[in-house]
Parts: structure tokens; C-alpha cells; sequence
């Protein structure tokens, strides 16, 4: 499987003054953009290897086991992304996505809800559009896809 990094943007190095410091393809050089991410998942293995991926491209990155947890987090904090495992004790994804579409609305768009049941058809909407899901298992490459999409509706 390939890796590649998540949302890059082209910005060559700076030139320190010789031919011999700069860069003979400016645009093979890239600076990662790191975003705060919320990790709202129950099962350990998968919170902090999926943290662990994220970290690995730069991303700012928090974990918590349930719903609760995320909310008295969003309550002194703002993320770029939230994944939220969609069936866990307590309160679930769905809860969590609304009640934090209820206290914070402009970080609603920003949710994920990530299910192993293809069949969930969570059918929450934002602005007229459906609230982003992520079917387990997924690749780094579609993690970090749902991230750029739900990053460039935010723009």
C-alpha cells in the first residue's frame, strides 16, 4: 500500500543565495498543513493507531473514548475535524454530532461519523448536505481524502 501525505500545499523552499541551496524542482518540496483533529473513539487499538497516522503527517491530534468526553473538550476548544465512531457506550456518534450541531453549529460541518456497518445510513444533514461517513475498515488514503473534503468545505 502506498502512504502519501495528507493536504499539502507547494511552497519551495527559500533560497539561501547559491545554486548550490537551491532547490533544482521547487514544486517536490512541500510543507504539510497540520490541523487539530478530534479522535472520538471507544476501541483503544484503533483510537491510537489512527492517531498515530495522523501524527505521522503533521496533523495536531487529541483522542477521547466517548461522547462526553469530546463534548467537555469542544467546550474550551475548536477543531478542524472531528471523527467520531458512530456506535460506542454511552453517548453515540449521532448524539454527539447533535448536540454539537445544537452548542456549535459552525463545527458541525466539520464532523465525521465512522461506522463498520455500510448499512448505518446515518442520514443527519448540515446545510443541506449529508454528514460525512467513514466505513471501517478504510485506508490512510481514504482517511486522509475525508479529511481534505471536509477541510476544503470549510474554506
Amino acid at each position: 500500500m502506498t502512504r502519501t501525505l495528507g493536504p499539502i500545499s507547494m511552497i519551495p523552499r527559500s533560497s539561501c543565495g547559491t545554486e548550490r541551496c537551491r532547490p533544482s524542482h521547487p514544486w517536490k518540496e512541500a510543507t504539510i498543513i497540520a490541523y487539530r483533529i478530534l479522535i472520538v473513539e471507544d476501541d483503544a487499538a484503533i483510537r491510537e493507531s489512527v492517531a498515530a497516522l495522523l501524527q505521522l503527517d503533521g496533523h495536531h491530534v487529541e483522542t477521547v473514548d466517548d461522547g462526553q468526553a469530546a463534548l467537555n473538550l469542544l467546550a474550551g476548544r475548536s477543531y478542524d475535524v472531528i471523527l467520531s465512531d458512530v456506535r460506542m457506550p454511552g453517548m453515540d456518534g449521532t448524539e454527539l454530532y447533535r448536540r454539537i450541531e445544537q452548542r456549535w453549529p459552525h463545527l458541525a460541518p466539520r464532523v465525521v461519523l465512522v461506522t463498520a456497518d455500510e448499512s448505518a445510513g446515518f442520514q443527519a444533514q448540515y446545510g443541506g448536505a449529508p454528514v460525512p461517513t467513514l466505513t471501517k475498515p478504510y485506508t490512510v488514503e481514504r482517511l486522509q481524502e475525508v479529511i481534505a473534503r471536509v477541510i476544503a468545505q470549510g474554506s
